[in-house]
Parts: C-alpha cells; sequence; structure tokens
C-alpha cells in the first residue's frame, strides 16, 4: 500500500502543477496581417549609403501566398555601391512595456518572395520604433521566386540595432521602455559602382510578430504555494485513493479581424 499511497500523491501533485503552471507563463501578445490594406501601413526611409532613394509598399489583392500581400520596393538612384533601408510600420500595432509587462522574447514570421528582377531581393525582419528611433533584426533575405516561409525566434533587447549606426544603442525591454510601434525591414544593397537607377520588388504575406511578456513573479510565488498546501494536507491525511479532480477547462481564445489581428494567446 505504501507505494499506491505515494502514487496517489504524485498524481495530485501533477493535478495541481497541470492547474496553476499556466499562470507562470504571461500570454503571448500576437500581432498579424494578412491582408495588408494600404490605409494600415506605411514606410520610412531609415537608411541610405552611398547612394539616395526610397520605400514604398502597396497592397495587392491576388497572388499572395494565402491571397493578398503587400508589394515592398526599394529604389536605389543612379550611383554605387550603396544601399537603402526602409521601416514598414504598421499603424494600429503599439506595445507598451510600461502598461503591458517587460518583454521576455520576441518571435517573427512571414512568407515572402522575390518578384523584380526575379531572384534579387531584400535583407527583411522585424523592426519597432521606440522614441523615434528604428531598430532592426535583418536577419532574413528573399531571393525564392516563390513564397518561402522565414521566421526568426527568441529575439532579445541586443539582438536589435540601429541600422549603420557604429553604437551599441538597442531597445528598452524592460518595465521602464517606452511603447514602440510595430512592423518589418526592407533593405537591398549593391556593390556595382556607376548603376543606373533601379527598383527591387518583393512580396511579404502572413506576417506575424509576437510579444513574449516576462513572467509575473507573483505567479512563481502563487504556484510554490500550491505546492507546499498540496503537500502538507496529503501528509496530514494520508493517501485515502480518492478521485483527484481535472482543472476546469480554459476558457476559449478570443481573436479579432481575420485579416489584421491583434491578440492575447489563452485570452
Amino acid at each position: 500500500m505504501p507505494a499506491r499511497a505515494s502514487l496517489v500523491r504524485l498524481i495530485g501533485l501533477l493535478s495541481v502543477f497541470s492547474c496553476y503552471a499556466d499562470p507562470l507563463f504571461a500570454d503571448p501578445v500576437v500581432y498579424s496581417a494578412t491582408d495588408f490594406g494600404d490605409a494600415l501601413w506605411d514606410t520610412t526611409v531609415i537608411y541610405e549609403s552611398g547612394v539616395t532613394g526610397s520605400v514604398s509598399g502597396w497592397h495587392v489583392e491576388t497572388g499572395g501566398h494565402t491571397g493578398a500581400f503587400r508589394q515592398c520596393r526599394v529604389t536605389l538612384d543612379a550611383g554605387g555601391p550603396g544601399a537603402v533601408w526602409g521601416f514598414h510600420r504598421c499603424i494600429p500595432f503599439t506595445f507598451s512595456p510600461q502598461t503591458q509587462g517587460a518583454i521576455d522574447w520576441i518571435d517573427h514570421s512571414e512568407y515572402a518572395i522575390s518578384i523584380d528582377p526575379p531572384g534579387y531581393g531584400h535583407n527583411t525582419g522585424p523592426a519597432i520604433r521606440q522614441e523615434g528611433v528604428v531598430y532592426v533584426v535583418s536577419g532574413l533575405f528573399t531571393y525564392e521566386t516563390s513564397w518561402t516561409y522565414k521566421s526568426l525566434t527568441n529575439l532579445v533587447a541586443s539582438d536589435f540595432y540601429v541600422v549603420g549606426s557604429p553604437s551599441s544603442a538597442h531597445p528598452d525591454f524592460s518595465a521602464n521602455g517606452s511603447p514602440f510601434e510595430i512592423g518589418f525591414v526592407t533593405g537591398h544593397s549593391t556593390k556595382i559602382s556607376q548603376h543606373g537607377s533601379r527598383d527591387v520588388d518583393v512580396g511579404i504575406d502572413n506576417w506575424t510578430f509576437v510579444v513574449n511578456p516576462v513572467p509575473e513573479p507573483f505567479s512563481l510565488a502563487f504556484l510554490g504555494s500550491a505546492f507546499v498546501g498540496v503537500l502538507a494536507y496529503r501528509l496530514r491525511r494520508g493517501a485515502t485513493g480518492r478521485e483527484v479532480a481535472l482543472c476546469p477547462r480554459r476558457p476559449a481564445e478570443r481573436s479579432g479581424s481575420p485579416r489584421l489581428r491583434y491578440r492575447r494567446v489563452g485570452s
């Protein structure tokens, strides 16, 4: 019987853990877009080197990975070698560490395609603007001529940088950090000297930006208290073999517009 009592005690502890482990992890905040209506986006040139140029983007109704997509263009004026980078901001999307919590890490994903000239591409990746400064992670490059899934995960503040800046400036993801705007970066460069004006187009679809907040401290204390309480109860009462109640079903996830979405997962 001691073995059975130990098994019952273990099941009880695991059941409590399954009910209360979730608060350890703050719900991710997911920003995503699949339609890319022009009114929801704007662009800003954030870097020019060797040449001048421009960055633009617009909605295309068909031909995306799942329908509509955003076509992004980097224009390099005559000259070179040089590079031009731009920030594509999704206007409705902002995050405030001061009110929504400090950030543990960020995940980014997209489907991308090289459009014109085929095989020429952009550097792409997540971008934010905090206190007027644009920080990017440009770990992706789009040169494929068919829609291709790309992602960057577990990004922390030190992964974000200012394009072309020799400084070690990074965004502030702490609870004191200022609110920031959300989007992605596109950039193109050439090593060719004295080239003519050049347009390079890529497509972006099914774009997602996920903010994973830092776990809330009270949740750790709450879980520890639950373990201590259950353990004390089992030691006093002994193993009775009673059925252990499972935790109630979690509420259904809320979601927003199917095309432009902002949600807190698990809420």
